[in-house]
This record gives C-alpha cells, structure tokens and sequence, in this order.
C-alpha cells in the first residue's frame, strides 16, 4: 500500500500524468489504464472506456468488466511497455489541451461511449542496468517485531527469522500470520537473505516516434444513476518537444502506485440502500422526506423536528444537494445533532458502507464527536460491557485538530467505551472527503470476521480475527447515523454551532470503489526534492535535518530529524507519520520516535 514519494502509508490519493491513449499490449493486474488505452486478453482487443487502475485482486479485466472496457481498438504498432517500480521514462511531452471539459451534471443518467484515440509508440533504446547498493541492518537482521509498536507503511521488522515489510500502517498484526494479499505485512524471506535497496533509478532513454492527432472531439464519460458525478476527460495534443534526457536523478515521478483490496465489481448494478437527497427539496428537511430517504419515521434524536438537518445546496457545486447536520453551541451526544439506525432491507454477511463528508470551513474540532458506520444486532454504543449485547457498529470519530480514527464496538472489543484504530488521516475543514467501508461478518461465536476502511479511495485500515458476533442471527443491519460532538462531558462541546455536510449515502454487497471522485493529488515533482539529502546509516544528524529513503520496492520516503539522532537510527524503521506529532489520546501514536515522516514534502 505504500504510494511512490508519499510518505505515509495510504494517506494521499494516486497522482497520474494525462496521457495520450497508448497500446499497451496485455492486460495486467496493477496497471493504471488511460481512457482509449487498447490491450489484449485472451486473444481479443480491447479499449479502456476511462483511467482506472486494475487493483490487484480485483479481478477488474476486460472481459468482466464492461463499465471499464469495450470490444475492439487496433494495436498495430508495438505496445509500450509499461514502466516497472524502479525503471522511469524521463521523457515528459507537452501537453497542449485541444478540449475544455464540460462539467458534469451531478446525477446523470446517460452513458455515452468515448471515441477511441491514436496511439502514439515511444521506442525504448536504452536498456539500463540496475546496480543496488546493500542498505541493509545493522547486525544479522532488522529489529524484531513488537505487538505495541504502531509500524507505518514500509517499516522493516524481524520475526522468527524472517523478514517482514509493513504494507501500511499497522499495529498489533502479527506479522507471520498477517502476511500476503491484502494483509498489512509482507514477507521478505529469512534474515540475512533480503534484496538490498537501490540507491538510484537508471532511467531509459525514449524516443517518441510520431506525434499523435486525436482523429474525433471526445465525450465525457457519464455514469448510470447509480454512480456519483463522472468527471469528462478531455483528450489533449501531444506535442514532444524536449530532447529526451541522458540517464541521471532526479527522476520525474510519472504515476505513483497504490494497492487498495477492493473485491468484487467495480460499480454495483443495484443498492441496499442509495441517497443522494437530489428529490428532497431545499430547506429544513421535512419529517416526509426523512421517512422517504431512510424507511424509518424521525424520532426526536434525529433532529428534524429541532430542525438541526437541512436540505442544501453543496457549498462548492450549487447544483448538487446534501444534508447539513447543525451541531448546537454548548451540546453534546446525539440529541445535539444527529443520531438514529437506518435499517436496511435484510441482513447480510457482508455489506459497503460509502458517503461523503465535508466539514465546514470554519469548523471548530474540538476534542472530537462521531460519524456515522455500519451495525447489526444491538447496534451497541456509549460505554457497554463485553457480554451484555451482541453486535456491533464500525463508526468513525474526528478527534483534535482533525485526526481520524475508526471506533468499533463488538463483543471481542478490548476497551469497555470502545477500540480505537488509527486511520493515517487528518481532516481538513471546507474539503470533500469520501469514506468507505466494509464488514464481513465471523462465523457465529468464531473470531474470523474482517473490517477494511478507505478514505478517499485509499486503503488505510485493515482488520482481521474479529468477533463482531456470538449469534447466527446477527448481521449487518443498519447504517449506524451518528453525528454530534462528544464524549459525555460538557468540555467535548463546541462554544458556537457548528456544520457538517453529508451526501451519497451507499450500502451495497459489491465494491463502490470506482465511485470515489474525491482523490486528493499529488503535486508533480521530481524525486529526491531539492533540499533532502539521501540518509546514511553511519551519520549523525541534528534536529530538523532532512532526509530521504528508499524503500524495498523502490519508494521515496522523506523524514525530518525530531532531534539530535545518532548513528544506524533507520528511518524506515524509526519514524511517526507527521498527522501523529504529539497525538497521545485516544491512543498513543507519538511514542517519541526518531524521525518524523513527512506527509507533503514538496510543501
């Protein structure tokens, strides 16, 4: 899960260039997709409807996939290979838009088909030699996994004589038994056997053979009902007019590379339950409308009849609606702002929770409050005993200053007012944000149920070996609506009203991933940024020196010195995400490591 140049684990969106469509040759796991690019699977051509990147164990191909792939496209020339983690094209043409997009109507209904684009064929005629220099341990092996120790994405630890690399963060996963796909550690073998780090990217030199001419003005992708906002893509001119540039770093990052699990399709053809709030009309938000949105009449802790909800328009796209929750000046728990279960029709083994939420802008946090999440049996909340309910709910909570966590209840919980988890995000006020989750149920009484959350599309918690029932009755059930600032204690509550806005509420039993419009992008820059220099183990550095690290898959990471740091101190395997500086409650994250693990470098 570790992304190229980020340095935390699942915490920025991909960042891709817009490229002229490309042959690619066959269809692969991993890879991200251009609208128009053609490739091959199982002997048939096939052409890309939009950019999308094939997950690994997604099962996303072109054959099963028609929302993302269409019959045909013509792969006459050479396909161009795909560049590899450690292997970058240099050559960056000009791109010199011929289209200005139209923006898309909130909730379209049409699908209209792309028209297919030429392909222009880069020519490869260098191939480089990649010559690592060993950054291995100090000693026989990396330092030895501890159940306590919270681990960010890349961190290297020893276990029973093997070597083990933290996908993303992760904390109390014992790494033997929480290694391969999807799971947050990988294996890399015995001790002492470990492939060393490069210490630089030999570049090949390409040279581009034509210049592409897009032989039709193209149209914008629009979703069915049932998606979110499609965003049209226009087709830019490539226009090379650089000379291709000698093998040397810095190296331009072209496309960083994130590896979420989603599982099954990518856009659901039907929902458990959809809200958009699209037919509700602007203003206080009736009792009707409510009972029409969520198959439930509103009691008093929803807040309709104190008229703390209400239909507006989105801040940041007037013709696009949402629900504004209003949290009340010196309030806290639900009747403050909003809490009650939305049923859903049946009980499920497995079910995706997706909205958006975003934050006023001049939103005051506090010491924290609640969001909403899925439930099932008792739907347990506010400071219950283990072996007094059965059931659960997945919430989230900001906490100060912004950081997110997931906050579960379940009959396996360790903490009697609830278990925190660590989300590697920190909300900002006046910005968009999508959340999704998903609960697979255990076995009745058996600890083997499961729990992912995204943020923006991003993988940044997984879970496994979970206990969120005894009985086989119990199932996923509820969207868990809450929202109110709290804690119990008046010092949780905001000194004015506060808003929150909410919008495209979504349960379904397949994936919703392909919906996510709200990815944050990373800024282009050329790896290792001007002003950080490579770590050395036999160096010393003093406070707020900067540095960076090459991960084991090739990844940049940057980190700055918390103080005087000694020799051997590996970032890599000493750092705290730059979202955790001095953040203690609810759970302990800063435990005065070394290095702190920058999450924007570039700024």
């Amino acid at each position: 899960m570790r992304k190229t140049i980020l340095g935390a684990a699942a915490f920025a969106a991909l960042f891709a260039l817009d490229v002229q469509a490309a042959c690619r040759g066959a269809w692969g796991e991993g890879n991200t997709y251009q609208t128009g690019d053609v490739v091959s699977y199982n002997g048939v051509n096939y052409s890309a409807l939009t950019t999308h990147t094939a997950y690994a164990g997604a099962n996303w191909n072109p054959a099963a996939t028609p929302t993302l792939w269409k019959n045909g496209g013509s792969c006459g020339a050479t396909p161009v290979p795909t560049p590899g983690p450690t292997v970058i094209p240099t050559v960056i043409p000009t791109l010199v838009p011929t289209a200005t997009p139209v923006p898309a109507t909130p909730k379209p209904t049409a699908t209209p088909a792309p028209t297919a684009t030429p392909v222009p064929t880069l020519v490869p005629t260098a191939t480089p030699t990649v010559t690592p220099t060993p950054a291995g341990p100090v000693g026989a092996c990396y330092p030895a996994w501890a159940s306590g120790t919270a681990y960010n994405g890349g961190a290297l630890v020893q276990y029973n004589g093997r070597v083990y690399k933290a996908k993303w963060w992760t904390q109390g996963d014992i790494p033997a038994s929480n290694a391969g796909d999807a799971k947050p550690w990988q294996d890399l073998g015995a001790c002492g056997g470990v492939t060393a780090v490069p210490t630089a990217t030999p570049i090949p030199t390409l040279t581009p053979s034509a210049t592409p001419v897009p032989s039709a003005t193209p149209r914008p992708s629009v979703t069915p009902t049932i998606a979110p906002t499609a965003t049209p893509t226009a087709i830019p001119t490539l226009a090379p007019t650089a000379t291709p540039v000698p093998s040397a770093t810095p190296v331009p990052t072209l496309a960083p590379t994130v590896t979420p699990a989603p599982s099954v399709t990518p856009v659901p053809g039907s929902w458990v339950l959809q809200n958009t709030f699209e037919n509700d009309a602007i203003g206080l938000y009736s009792a009707s409308a409510f009972q029409a949105d969520w198959g439930v009449a509103p009691q008093n802790s929803t807040g309709v009849a104190a008229g703390r909800l209400s239909i507006v328009s989105d801040p940041d796209n007037g013709a696009n609606k949402a629900l504004r929750v209003a949290y009340k000046a010196g309030q806290v728990g639900g009747d403050s702002a909003m809490t009650f279960d939305a049923p859903l029709s049946g009980t499920y083994k497995s079910l995706w929770l997706q909205y958006k939420l975003r934050f006023d802008n001049a939103f005051n946090w506090v010491k924290g409050g609640k969001l909403p999440g899925l439930g099932g049996g008792d739907t347990p909340t506010g400071c219950i005993a283990n072996g007094t309910f059965d059931g659960f709910t997945t919430r989230m909570m900001w906490r100060e200053n912004g950081v997110a966590f997931s906050y579960q209840y379940y009959p396996g919980k360790k903490e009697e007012c609830g278990d925190y988890y660590a989300v590697a995000t920190r909300f900002k006020p006046g910005v968009w944000y999508t959340l999704t989750q998903q609960v697979i149920i255990n076995d009745a009484g058996a600890s083997n149920g499961e729990f992912r959350q995204w943020v923006d599309g991003v993988l940044v918690l997984q879970q496994s070996g979970l206990l969120f029932r005894n009985a086989a009755a119990v199932g996923v059930s509820a969207i868990k609506m809450d929202t109110f600032f709290g804690g119990s204690s008046t010092d949780w509550a905001p000194a004015t009203d506060q808003y929150a806005y909410f919008d495209d509420f979504r349960v379904s039993t397949s994936s919703p991933l392909a919906l996510v419009d709200t990815a944050k992008p990373v800024p282009p820059h050329s790896d290792p940024i001007n002003g950080y220099s490579q770590w050395q183990g036999t160096g010393t550095y003093q406070a707020n020196a900067l540095v960076f690290r090459i991960d084991g898959q090739g990844a940049y990471h940057y980190y700055k010195a918390r103080g005087y740091t000694a020799a051997n101190v590996d970032p890599l395997t000493n750092s705290l995400l730059d979202i955790y500086y001095q953040v203690y409650s609810p759970i302990k994250l800063d435990t005065a490591q070394k290095w702190i693990e920058l999450t924007a470098p570039w700024q």
